[in-house]
């Protein structure tokens, strides 16, 4: 990543970036809007933090009304209503969040991701800590996360609950809010962790066990964690390159699919496809 100082944005400088993001309570110069309005019109990708108060960028993310900030939020969630994402980002359904948002009211046609589920009381009404969150009811109205097209919009200061907290599901949620299907994807217990590396025609993909409580006391072996690899050429063979034992694959349309042997604590494997 890198931070660009208002003073050198311009078009051409934001069409080499992918995903430009707008932390919440900056007060643009004149012409930025302009600029961030052409980089989504020319297919980046932007994330806006909070209130939007340009309205420009407003009617670009599908804003209707004014936003109306909200009470200091403590033991509240994000519901993530994309399963896809949910499994991309191996979460769980509910994301703590804490902190101020801002209600916000979008157009049709902008797709939900994460609404607020708001705590069952106030702090002050049963003792502490607070009632976790259990509403009856599936979703509260109010969506936290929205995407229209190429636009995200988080209505709360992502980067103050990632400073404040960090834990590993907000990462895991930006990650995926930023990089969507990723072209290798591990389904299994949370707590593996995985690198991928490419070279000519190799793929080499580690996966370490990191399961368990900090520090790691000792490892358990898992099983039934199955990998996806998002491929466009054929795939001649699959190893296991600390046994040297090739990997039974299932090749679908696009993709390969892999249910690894059972990972005591570090496996590397070489995917290696047909050259063009």
């Amino acid at each position: 990543y890198e931070i660009v100082l208002q003073r050198s944005v311009n078009a051409e400088r934001l069409a080499s970036f992918q995903w430009v993001v707008v932390p919440q309570g900056m007060e643009f110069y004149e012409g930025i809007p302009d600029a961030l309005a052409a980089f989504v019109q020319q297919g980046g990708h932007l994330l806006l933090e909070g209130r939007v108060q340009d309205e420009r960028l407003r009617a670009l993310a599908g804003i209707l009304e004014e936003q109306q900030e909200s009470e200091y939020l403590t033991a509240s969630y994000l519901r993530v209503e994309n399963e896809t994402l949910q499994q991309a980002a191996n979460l769980v359904e509910l994301v703590p969040l804490s902190g101020r948002g801002y209600y916000t009211r979008f157009s049709e046609g902008c797709l939900p991701v994460a609404s607020l589920v708001p705590p069952f009381a106030p702090p002050e009404g049963v003792g502490s800590p607070p009632e976790r969150a259990i509403l009856p009811q599936v979703q509260h109205r109010w969506p936290m996360i929205v995407q229209r097209n190429n636009m995200l919009t988080l209505t709360f200061s992502f980067h103050e609950l990632i400073e404040k907290f960090g834990i590993p599901s907000h990462y895991r949620l930006l990650d995926a809010l930023l990089t969507g299907q990723r072209p290798v994807r591990l389904q299994g217990p949370a707590g593996l962790q995985l690198s991928i590396f490419h070279k000519e025609n190799h793929y080499l993909i580690h996966v370490v066990n990191g399961i368990g409580e900090r520090p790691l006391q000792g490892v358990a072996a898992v099983s039934g964690v199955v990998l996806t690899l998002a491929l466009k050429e054929p795939v001649e063979r699959a190893v296991d390159l600390f046994t040297q034992r090739e990997l039974p694959v299932c090749k679908q349309i696009g993709k390969l699919v892999i249910e690894l042997p059972p990972l005591a604590s570090w496996q590397v494997y070489d995917i290696c496809v047909k050259e063009g």
